[in-house]
């Protein structure tokens, strides 16, 4: 049996339950994180699924998904009362593994997650609204949460954008993208003139070549159009190489896989 640590390994997003009245507690807090699947049930815009960047984004971080549903009304006021919320329980329903309240008033609906998370050390989770997701009537609070240190529940707020209206939560909803990120790695960036930073060719090859690609990109797509193919897409790009097929010597496929050549 491989002996157990003090610390969170690598790549690990622990759930710390309590196990000691229910079992099951695990299983049931678990299936509130669920990994997003590369295809969604509609698509965006027509085409959406071959569009490269939308279909790994839809890939990152796990989405926060509730097995009951509930409906929310808020008739403007700033007060916690002033927020109406109704549950649409299920046969599944796990209302003790994730609570909808009321709890800052404003709109805005928060949610607490029952199991403690802990990440790694050095490691953030970051709170997004669900990727590519269209919310109606509903805007995901962004947040950072310091998962690697801090000693209370997970908790991320929806806030309701117009009063006096329905919104409708059912039972499977991603309600919001988390993902694990480097402390300060964002931080680390900054923007700068590239003229500055590379060579006279280098910068004058990037330029001329990204314009050369959007030509090649316009051309098929007509091409495609005037021909009454549906195979205009950017398929050199989806196969890692540019516009010239040259080839990228490692990418991410449309799976998520890393290819090296």
């Amino acid at each position: 049996m491989r002996k157990k640590k003090d610390t969170i390994p690598d790549n690990t997003i622990a759930l710390f339950v309590d196990k000691f009245e229910d079992e099951n507690m695990y299983d049931r807090s678990a299936a509130l994180f669920v990994k997003p699947s590369r295809h969604r049930d509609e698509d965006l815009f027509p085409g959406s699924k071959h569009c490269k960047p939308l279909v790994l984004a839809n890939q990152l971080g796990y989405n926060l998904v509730l097995s009951y549903g509930f409906n929310v009304i808020w008739n403007g006021g700033m007060g916690i009362q002033d927020l109406h919320i109704t549950f649409i329980a299920n046969d599944k329903s796990d209302s003790d593994v994730a609570t909808v309240m009321s709890n800052f008033g404003g709109g805005i609906v928060t949610i607490s997650i029952n199991p403690m998370l802990r990440t790694p050390p050095g490691i953030n989770t970051l709170i997004l609204p669900p990727i590519n997701q269209i919310m109606p009537n509903a805007t995901v609070l962004s947040g950072t949460v310091e998962t690697d240190q801090t000693n209370h529940r997970f908790t991320f707020n929806i806030k309701i954008n117009e009063p006096n209206i329905v919104t409708s939560f059912p039972a499977g909803t991603p309600l919001a993208t988390i993902i694990p990120i480097e402390r300060y790695f964002i931080e680390k960036f900054e923007i700068k003139d590239a003229e500055k930073l590379v060579s006279e060719e280098l910068y004058i090859e990037t330029l001329n070549k990204t314009n050369d690609s959007a030509l090649s990109r316009n051309f098929s797509k007509e091409t495609a159009r005037l021909e009454n193919r549906g195979d205009g897409f950017d398929f050199h790009y989806l196969r890692g190489m540019d516009f010239d097929e040259t080839q990228y010597p490692e990418y991410q496929s449309q799976s998520g896989k890393r290819i090296v050549r």
